[in-house]
């Protein structure tokens, strides 16, 4: 499928079946005055509003009756409230859509998306993510291409193998097809459960699609400050269309009689040496777990991504392992494919292929950040950093090759968004911390990755 830009939106139905469990029942605290004035005697104006007590005690019925009302007016105070109120919530617009947003949330600069945090103080984080993407005329969306865009932002947002999945549902919102899914993981020593939510909004009339995101990491056995589950389905149930909203058609290329030879030359081209890059550098090692690990370092020739993927083959030739490695090429800069295999398969016959894919619509503008400098310490790498664009993409990513003299021994990554979040606009400096135990090396090769 092809995408040049990402949009995004929130699933509360899903949210509200698997969180269901993790927050209270949620009341208006508008409700709860309401009850507490008509059955109490407010204290004089210098005391707090929540502050209850009776004027005076006339006999026992009268004392029951003032303890009831203290009881209910406490019990009310500990039910979490809700955020979301047209006269309060924060109104954006994005893709074509107008979202309505609890005031608590924090919203922040991120290339026209809409990106929303709240941190509570004893742990737990929330988060929103909306934007959108528009794709071909020969594209249609549908359960196969639905689950393709949710692994490719599982993919960008860490989402490990410990979450368990539902599958892909679809029904109907704003007269659209709306496609969801839902990741879980459960942290017990931690004392955590962290819900990934996303929801994706077709418009085949525009050939553009809404996406979301919804982020709970949810501290276990304590009282959150708001009704996330609540303010979440509130959040999609308030969505309107933008009917200001212009939309960019994209444009369809097509392929003329040069760009099909181009194609074929291309086919015919080897892993090792094509019109995108050439491998100028490999390493391969196997672990102290006995998992084998191949480096191929690779100088770019034009700006494009790459997928590759290499089989191994034992002697008889059966297939005994396989790995992938997706890459972004900036022209005249290197990078590196990094294949993994679980087993040492250090004495196998090697088969790699590659293939051009287009580019993420997640992807950022090349070039940000250069490294000023780094030094090693110990176990640990520290780089120095400088921003060089006025906003980075939201999954732009450092990459290291750790060499021993001549020799990649190594190599380690990380987004700059966890690693330097310092870097906030043009010329802002940080210094990522990366920890290098177990390996030995003297130099290292820093690569930037939109």
């Amino acid at each position: 499928m092809k995408t040049t830009k990402i949009i995004s939106t929130m699933c509360a139905v899903l949210i509200a079946l698997v969180m269901s469990a993790c927050g209270e029942t949620s009341q208006s605290s508008t409700e709860s005055k309401a009850e507490a004035e008509t059955t109490t005697t407010t204290a004089p104006a210098a005391d707090t509003e929540s502050e209850t007590t009776t004027t005076t005690v006339v006999n026992d019925e009268s004392e029951a009756e003032t303890t009831t009302t203290t009881q209910k007016a406490e019990e009310e105070k500990k039910v979490v409230k809700t955020g979301f109120n047209e006269s309060t919530n924060i109104i954006a617009k994005n893709g074509g859509l107008i979202y309505h947003i609890p005031y608590y949330f924090q919203k922040n600069d991120d290339n026209g998306a809409i990106n929303c945090t709240y941190n509570e103080y004893g742990g737990s984080k929330i988060s929103m993510f909306f934007d959108y993407i528009k794709y071909g005329d020969s594209v249609k969306l549908n359960d196969e291409g639905a689950q393709q865009i949710f692994n490719t932002l599982k993919e960008k947002i860490q989402i490990d193998n410990e979450f368990s999945s539902t599958k892909i549902s679809h029904n109907t919102l704003l007269g659209r097809t709306r496609y969801e899914i839902a990741y879980t993981k459960t942290d017990n020593i931690q004392n955590y459960t962290s819900q990934v939510y996303m929801f994706l909004l077709d418009n085949n009339e525009t050939n553009t699609a809404n996406i979301g995101i919804m982020v709970f990491a949810l501290m276990n056995d304590t009282k959150h400050n708001f009704d996330y589950i609540k303010d979440a389905d509130s959040v999609i149930s308030s969505l309107e269309i933008d009917k200001d909203f212009v939309y960019e058609k994209p444009a369809e290329t097509k392929k003329d009689d040069n760009s099909k030879s181009e194609e074929k030359k291309t086919s015919e081209e080897t892993y090792e040496n094509n019109s995108y890059y050439d491998v100028v550098e490999t390493a391969s090692w196997t672990d102290m777990l006995g998992s084998t690990h191949i480096i191929h370092k690779v100088k770019a020739k034009q700006d494009v991504s790459i997928s590759a993927t290499m089989l191994a083959y034992s002697e008889s030739g059966s297939v005994i392992g396989k790995g992938s490695s997706d890459i972004v090429l900036t022209k005249g800069q290197t990078n590196y494919f990094s294949y993994f295999f679980d087993e040492d398969v250090s004495n196998a016959q090697f088969k790699p292929s590659f293939k051009t894919k287009d580019n993420s619509y997640m992807l950022g503008e090349r070039n940000g950040v250069e490294l000023v400098e780094y030094s090693i310490t110990g176990d640990n790498l520290y780089l120095t950093l400088k921003q060089t664009i006025d906003e980075l993409g939201a999954f732009a990513k450092f990459k290291i090759l750790l060499y021993n003299g001549n020799q990649i021994i190594g190599t380690e990554e990380g987004y700059f968004s966890i690693k330097a979040e310092n870097l906030d606009g043009k010329d802002s400096t940080d210094v990522a911390e990366v920890w290098t135990y177990g390996k030995t090396y003297d130099r290292i090769e820093f690569i930037y990755e939109p």
